[in-house]
């Protein structure tokens, strides 16, 4: 018989071989190469061998088995717990083990079950046999098939016979009119009014109250009640060999209110332990994150408090160990003395290496008072204070005055007995650049009416006082080429009070006033000094916006026959030097609507009367080497044009030095160096015509044009470069590349496809040099694309070296780029070529159905062969 199936399935069947792995199937197939034997049917099965084994170590029914046999069992036989029954089982080299199946086994596993209903699954026989329960091998309880239960018994006579001891503390009661419940021998232990003393000592366990429904214990199905009446406990528990006097170990109370090793249990109290000797251990858990609810998990209720043992989760969001309570929302730590937190009454044992007050990224650190904020230290380390702004400097004091009330930026009271020098302010600025540097600098922006003092200075001395006194006095000692002021007052108002840039205001009265007197005096020692600077004996410079206004304002009131000679201005310059000098030098920087004039002269008289006589010279605006200011005016602007000489440029719209953004700069290794600026004194609006209808616009940190902006030759300059890069560009419709047929020639099919795209290696990546908000980037790195498909990498690019001639070269660039527009071919293509292999697999597939179905026809009918045989 086994003869003829062979032959008939070497017949109707096909069994293919393909380097020693072997296939079976109704039509050709190539067996899987992971496999040494595949079967392929899409409607049958493969029947494994049917045995009846005797047990799960039987080695006679199948002599010396191998290891990972397979057979399918047909018996119940053996015994536990050896025993098997019907399904299939493979031998592990010592015995037969059964597979399990369902969906999670027909079993009870080690950590339980879940999903399971009570209903209908069950730990048990479901025949008439008795279910057995052990512990170490040995037998310890067993329910017979009667549904007797024994306890240390394999022979139970009653509903629960506990063979050996039990204990039953003190006294056992049960009301029960039927009899006994739990019986000591023949004695009724539980029923009546009867007391359980099975020992003599008092032992055993007292149920009392059913009678008078007062109080006691009473089950019902799954519900079990303790109840008390009045005021009574409901439950106390005890840890004696005989009922006590003393205080339980465990009490409810009539309220409610629990008690552990304390009684009565106080009244404001829902729970009171009264150990003295040890603690309350809060439950343990490792938490993920004050965010996260895990690993309790579900609906977490408001003031749950647990202690975490874990290390976890990322600022500000981590734990560390120590008690938590859930706010509603979060996790919310309990700090335990002083913990980590600066404390309000000071700290002690830090180190000022490793302990600090501030922030560790980049944020400002915020001070408050009445929750508003007064000073920040900002990341760069400038302290702010009544200001959130930034300038760069150490320390940044502004005060913007709410009322008519005196406001200080700074004040320094000084009181003391002591004979060497005192400062109330010692400002030391010892640098070796060439930038500006004020020992003091004021800035008042003042649009009241008040009194407004950039420096305050009030001295007095009494008669004994005989040293010299300084309102304020200035030592400047400098060796460098740029501009020095002894005092530099620079005073903005928009109010219409009068305002001094210096008021000096002399009294001389009596005996003992010296003479001379100076309101101002100005002693320069130039000597032999050969230094190119200018040099000034007094120097004015007025800005203000309306009014009038005097750079020098002097009134010199004599009698009306006067006798000597008058100078309201007297210069007296004398010398063989070569370097310039002026009679009269006026420099007015004004931005007011008043006239203002660099020389205003008004001379009376019916004779000899000359306003400006000029002899000799030539009339020169701006020439190189002088520091002279030329300003057109129009209707609406007082600086249509502006020169301000010693700025180098010309300006339009406006005469703020502000505005010339990064003037002097290096912007990748080229100076900027402004020659026009161009501002309507604004953050924007700004707008420079170009032609007829053309114009640039500023719109608050952005250049707009208002037409089309198009390179002057066809194909020939790039926007931006490889070194020059946009950080982004947007587009309505996205950008547009030429890719028109005519414009094109050596046009081929490419021969990349999906063997190259599997090559690449697709990454996420943040720039070095970005914006901090700037988010994570996807895409691929030019040195891999350049291995795989390098037609889509820059490495080199178009640099003038020369403009006059203009010429370019061909550079190596410092950095690479990727025309990613240009692997979309390469996409396309792969795309193609996995299309026409998942055509190729279809139309296996539906080959291989189509035989398989034909080999279970022949399959079928050798089965008809085979019971007609048998």
């Amino acid at each position: 018989m086994k003869n003829f199936f062979l032959s008939l399935v070497l017949i109707l069947g096909t069994v293919s071989v393909f380097s020693q792995s072997v296939g079976i199937s109704n039509t050709a197939i190539t067996p899987d190469a992971s496999s040494i034997f595949e079967v392929r049917a899409t409607n049958k099965g493969v029947l494994i061998t049917r045995v009846a084994l005797t047990g799960a170590l039987d080695v006679t029914t199948i002599a010396s088995p191998a290891t990972s046999l397979l057979v399918y069992n047909t018996a119940t036989a053996g015994v536990a717990p050896n025993d098997v029954s019907p399904g299939y089982y493979y031998w592990n080299g010592s015995q037969w083990v059964k597979f399990f199946t369902g969906p999670a086994s027909d079993d009870w596993t080690l950590l339980g079950n879940t999903g399971t209903n009570p209903g209908t699954n069950f730990i048990g026989t479901t025949d008439a046999q008795d279910f057995v329960i052990r512990t170490n091998n040995a037998e310890r309880m067993r329910v017979l098939s009667s549904g007797y239960v024994g306890i240390n018994t394999a022979g139970p006579t009653q509903a629960l016979h506990v063979a050996g001891n039990s204990l039953v503390s003190t006294n056992m009661y049960v009301n029960s009119t039927s009899g006994g419940v739990i019986h000591y021998g023949n004695t009724g232990l539980f029923g009546q009014t009867t007391t359980f003393n099975p020992d003599g000592a008092n032992n055993g366990v007292w149920l009392e109250g059913s009678n008078g429904e007062g109080g006691g214990f009473f089950a019902n199905g799954n519900c079990a009640v303790i109840w008390s009446p009045g005021d009574n406990d409901i439950l106390r528990v005890y840890d004696e060999d005989v009922l006590p006097a003393g205080a339980p170990d465990f009490v409810i109370d009539g309220a409610g209110d629990v008690g552990i090793q304390v009684d009565p249990v106080t009244n404001c109290a829902a729970l009171e332990v009264g150990t003295t000797n040890k603690g309350v251990l809060i439950p343990r858990v490792a938490l993920t994150a004050t965010n996260s609810n895990l690993p309790i998990g579900g609906g977490v209720v408001a003031s749950l408090l647990v202690y975490n043992t874990a290390t976890a989760g990322t600022a500000p969001n981590d734990v560390i160990p120590g008690y938590y309570y859930w706010d509603g929302s979060q996790w919310v730590r309990i700090q335990a003395g002083y913990g980590e937190d600066w404390h309000i009454l000071g700290n002690a044992g830090t180190d000022p290496t490793t302990n600090f007050l501030g922030t560790t990224d980049a944020q400002d650190m915020v001070f408050r008072t009445s929750n508003i904020e007064a000073a920040r230290i900002q990341s760069d380390g400038t302290v702010s204070i009544g200001t959130t702004l930034d300038n760069a400097s150490n320390l940044y004091n502004r005060i913007e005055a709410t009322d008519g009330s005196v406001a200080y930026n700074m004040y320094n009271y000084h009181d003391g007995a002591y004979t060497g020098s005192t400062y109330t302010q010692l400002n030391y600025n010892y640098s070796s650049t060439n930038s500006t540097k004020y020992g003091i600098y004021n800035y008042i922006n003042s649009e009241g009416t008040g009194s407004r003092y950039g420096i305050y200075n009030t001295v007095y001395q009494n008669s004994a006082s005989n040293s010299s006194a300084y309102g304020m006095r200035n030592y400047l000692s400098s060796y460098g080429t740029s501009t020095n002021y002894g005092i530099y007052n620079y005073h903005y108002t928009n109010g219409t009070g009068t305002h001094y840039g210096l008021y000096n205001y002399m009294y001389l009265n009596g005996s003992t006033a010296g003479s001379p007197a100076y309101a101002s005096y100005n002693l320069m020692n130039v000597g032999s000094s050969t230094n190119t600077s200018t040099i000034y004996g007094e120097y004015t410079s007025v800005d203000y916006s309306s009014g009038v206004k005097y750079g020098e304002y002097k009134i010199m009131n004599t009698s009306s026959s006067y006798s000597g000679t008058a100078y309201a201005d007297y210069s007296s310059i004398g010398g063989s030097g070569n370097d310039a000098a002026y009679g009269y030098y006026s420099n007015l920087n004004l931005t007011g609507t008043g006239n203002h004039y660099g020389l205003y002269v008004n001379v009376a008289g019916t004779s000899n009367a000359y306003s400006i006589v000029t002899n000799n010279g030539n009339a020169i605006f701006n020439e190189i080497g002088g520091d002279y200011d030329f300003r057109v005016e129009s209707d609406t602007r007082t600086h249509a044009m502006w020169v301000n000489a010693d700025e180098d440029l010309v300006r339009f719209g406006t005469n703020l030095t502000t505005t010339d953004y990064q003037n002097g700069t290096s912007v990748g290794g080229t100076i900027v160096d402004y020659v026009i600026d161009c501002a309507n004194d604004s953050w924007d609006g700004t707008a420079v015509g170009i032609g007829s209808m053309e114009y640039l616009l500023d719109q608050s940190a952005e250049t707009m044009i208002n037409n089309r902006f198009s390179p002057t030759v066809d194909n020939t300059y790039s926007l931006g470069s490889l070194t020059r890069r946009w950080s982004a560009v947007y587009a309505a419709n996205g950008t547009i590349q030429t890719s028109d047929s005519t414009l094109k020639k050596n046009i081929e099919a490419i021969e990349y496809g999906l063997d190259e795209v599997l090559q690449l290696r697709p990454v996420s990546f943040d720039w070095i040099d970005a914006d901090p908000d700037q988010k994570t980037k996807l895409g691929f790195l030019a040195q891999d694309l350049l291995k795989v498909i390098p037609e889509v990498v820059k490495t080199h690019d178009m640099v003038c070296v020369s403009e006059e001639p203009l010429k370019f070269e061909v550079q190596k660039a410092e950095y690479m780029g990727v025309f990613y527009s240009d692997i979309i071919p390469v996409l396309v293509k792969a795309m193609q070529e996995e299309d026409a292999k998942v055509e190729e697999l279809e139309q296996k597939v539906e080959d291989q159905e189509e035989y398989i179905q034909n080999l279970e026809e022949r399959i079928s009918a050798l089965e008809e062969l085979l019971i007609q045989s048998e």
